[in-house]
């Protein structure tokens, strides 16, 4: 079946290359997805979820420009049709134009390329060009799809995409500075914490099950009323690494 679909792949792979931030990425999905009713991994459509990776649709998972590995691609697509939903669509309502960023950069802990500054068209860009070149999404997609959205709000989106280097602002030096305090304030942490660092690794390796790794935490761990990424504390295991807690790191 792919081979029926060969040139529309070509031309909206081409097309792809004009998508420079978030308005004309936005633009490209009300133009050419047809199913604006995908489901996630849950079989249901939301933003904010823990991707169960227990999609029937694709396995394959989605991967940044960084090289880190994301949420399947089903459930990324979802995403962005619920997150194009909530935070384009009302601002087009309105007509008024948010400032748009430039440039951004992973921060997570077990990143290869941790801090790194991208250019966000080339996240967007690269974003459509795996939904494009996965043999499952591309039936989702047309060249002639009438656009989901209604006739005033799309011939206005097209006009802010006109004008979208307008509405893009400049964050590098601010990114930067931003990346640079933060190493900073982790290494001036990380130094006062040195000697207790110490000698709490050497007392681990006498860890060894359950009852003393138990012992080690009831010794050890101060704050006893931690809550995880919901502000809860519960044995609900599913992270949604969506909160605002101590770290964005992972546990390898």
């Amino acid at each position: 079946m792919i081979e029926v679909y060969l040139d529309m792949q070509e031309q909206l792979l081409k097309k792809v290359e004009s998508v420079q931030n978030v308005y004309s990425f936005s633009l490209f999905l009300f133009e050419h997805l047809e199913n604006w009713e995908l489901k996630n991994c849950r079989g249901i459509q939301e933003s904010v979820h823990g991707c169960l990776g227990k999609g029937v649709a694709c396995k394959v998972g989605n991967e940044y420009l960084c090289g880190c590995e994301g949420k399947l691609l089903q459930c990324t697509l979802v995403v962005w049709i619920m997150k194009i939903q909530e935070e384009i669509v009302p601002p087009l309502k309105q007509n008024k134009p948010g400032r748009c960023k430039k440039y951004y950069a992973f921060t997570g802990h077990t990143c290869a390329n941790r801090n790194q500054i991208y250019e966000l068209k080339h996240m967007y860009q690269s974003e459509l060009r795996q939904f494009l070149s996965n043999p499952t999404f591309l039936p989702l997609f047309s060249l002639n799809s009438k656009p989901h959205l209604e006739p005033d709000l799309y011939y206005r989106l097209k006009q802010w995409v006109a004008q979208e280097q307008d509405y893009i602002r400049d964050n590098k030096e601010e990114l930067e500075l931003k990346i640079e305090a933060e190493i900073q304030k982790k290494q001036s942490v990380s130094e006062v914490y040195l000697p207790i660092q110490k000698q709490l690794l050497k007392k681990v390796e006498s860890v060894q099950n359950f009852y003393s790794y138990s012992l080690f935490l009831f010794e050890h761990l101060e704050n006893w009323e931690l809550k995880y990424c919901r502000g809860i504390q519960e044995r609900d295991l599913e992270c949604l690494l969506n909160g605002e807690g101590l770290s964005e790191e992972k546990e390898e």
